[in-house]
């Protein structure tokens, strides 16, 4: 690859302080040279110079990405793209992020940039491309291991594109055969699954897994950890699992940093540390990892391995509700409900506890049934709150099932009273450690049921 570029060619350009008319004529002019990686990138942030609400992120990868920390500008337009996977904005900079690293061959660049133009184009032609591109940038391998690379890659295609999943275990047997730890890690994958070989093997996952570790494939590493820590086709295993996850954490792998501070804040495997777990939930928020971030906020709100701090936690819920976290929307909104951290809004709860429970989050929709019930921040509907209960419900939420009792017992939101139904209602949400629900109960005898 060619040698490392440079936007300003000199000292680096505060791009957020410029009007994005200075900007689109920079950009346009940028475009104007002759380097086509400068014109991929500068149309990228063209673009998101005309879109106020795309400049934030856009302009922050543009910083990394002049100032040549091209791993910083790649992680800033994935969060974005994670926000929104169609972001043209973010697309267009990844193309032409890719064309411009000089750590990639151009084989490479040309598979990322498929697959990046595979979300909004024609996924077959695109990835049509990456094959072409992996298969012919096995020159940059070992002679041993090319052709091993090139049935594993045929075999990746066979399944991804082609599902043709028997074909792609037959292929990613014979990858495996030459010890290619992307085809054991794809194999078990497969089997696992039941994917081209009928029914579900997990022990021979776990045995293909192992192989694959053992080579020092981080993602096998992981999934050999999470098996071991459940007993899913081996007998469990916590204290390797744990051996495992600080392993593949220790190489930057955010999931096995989460999962890792997870146990040192439930005890479970390890001895409890919270203040290791909350460091652990820190570093992973640091590089934008949606449920660290949450985790992190639930630290500072009950102070929990940190100092109590309601404004750092409802700023961090703020932040994983921009990346689309229904946990950290249902997290914000109770700030603003009880007005920790941020100036009390129960209209601003009501809307976020909506956003929440449009993404399934059983909690939210309880509380905004509540909010209905109530008339808390919205019109009072009974009928409303009733529907929510219902669909929280139907997610095993304790407290929804137990207020949908109390709806059926007052006659409130459904279609007429039903005290049988309130009882049952009443039973299922004790069965599940509901306190007010075993409470109530006690005042009904078999007789009036």
């Amino acid at each position: 690859m060619a040698q490392q570029h440079g936007v300003g060619g000199g000292s680096v350009v505060d791009w957020a302080a410029l009007p994005a008319r200075a900007l689109r004529c920079v950009f346009r002019r940028l475009s104007d040279a002759q380097c086509t990686r400068c014109r991929l990138v500068s149309r990228a942030f063209c673009l998101a110079a005309d879109r106020v609400s795309a400049r934030g992120v856009t302009l922050k990868a543009l910083a990394h990405w002049e100032a040549g920390t091209y791993d910083k500008a790649n992680a800033c337009l994935l969060r974005a793209l994670r926000r929104d996977p169609k972001f043209t904005p973010a697309l267009l900079a990844l193309r032409g992020l890719y064309r411009w690293m000089p750590a990639l061959n151009d084989h490479h660049c040309d598979c990322l940039v498929a697959t990046i133009d595979s979300s909004t184009r024609d996924q077959r032609a695109c990835w049509a491309l990456a094959h072409r591109g992996f298969v012919q940038g096995l020159c940059t391998q070992p002679l041993a291991q090319q052709t091993a690379t090139a049935v594993y890659i045929t075999g990746y295609w066979k399944s991804l594109i082609e599902e043709d999943h028997v074909a792609a275990v037959a292929l990613f047997e014979q990858a495996a055969s030459a010890n290619h730890a992307g085809a054991f890690f794809n194999l078990a994958w497969c089997v696992s699954r039941g994917l081209g070989t009928g029914s579900p093997d997990p022990v021979r996952a776990v045995q293909l897994y192992e192989q694959a570790a053992a080579g020092g494939h981080a993602a096998s590493m992981f999934n050999l950890a999470n098996s071991l820590w459940d007993g899913t086709g081996t007998q469990p295993n916590r204290k390797r699992a744990m051996q495992l996850y600080r392993r593949v954490a220790e190489w930057g792998n955010l999931e096995a940093t989460f999962n890792l501070a997870c146990c040192y804040d439930t005890g479970d495997g390890t001895e409890k540390d919270v203040g290791r777990a909350a460091e652990l939930f820190a570093v992973g928020a640091a590089q934008g990892h949606a449920e660290s971030i949450f985790n992190l906020a639930c630290c500072y709100s009950e102070g929990s391995g940190v100092e109590r701090d309601i404004t750092k936690a409802a700023a961090l819920y703020r932040r994983g509700t921009e990346e689309g976290h229904a946990g950290c929307m249902w997290g914000l909104a109770q700030c603003f409900y009880d007005g920790f951290g941020v100036p009390m809004d129960r209209g601003e709860a009501v809307r976020l506890y909506k956003l929440a429970a449009d993404r399934g989050h059983s909690d939210a929709m309880c509380n905004l049934g509540a909010c209905y019930a109530l008339g808390e921040g919205v019109k009072r509907d009974f009928a409303t709150a009733a529907k929510l209960y219902q669909r929280a419900g139907d997610l095993g939420h304790a407290g929804a099932i137990y207020n949908l009792g109390t709806c059926f017992e007052a006659g409130v939101g459904v279609v007429s009273g039903d005290v049988r139904q309130a009882v049952r209602l009443f039973r299922l949400a004790a069965d599940q450690g509901e306190v007010e629900a075993k409470r109530i109960l006690v005042q009904y005898t078999t007789d009036t049921v």
